[in-house]
């Protein structure tokens, strides 16, 4: 899996559970327009194509993480 920077990584769990951008910034406290420009740079350097694609990479690397 591709390097991906610690802050991103603190918010992955917020974008692979569905959040809303607008949701997602809320409980980081930052905001919706920073999600999406962190969003777009995991889902480039994962390969991912679309939401569902980034989710599905997600939970594929945390199975077999454990």
């Amino acid at each position: 899996m591709p390097r991906i920077g610690s802050f991103q990584w603190s918010e992955h769990p917020a974008i692979a559970a569905g959040a809303s951008n607008k949701e997602a910034g809320r409980t980081l406290g930052i905001s919706p327009r920073t999600i999406e420009d962190h969003r777009a740079n995991i889902m480039k350097k994962l390969g991912a194509r679309n939401a569902a694609d980034l989710i599905r990479i997600v939970m594929t690397a945390a199975q077999r993480a454990s």
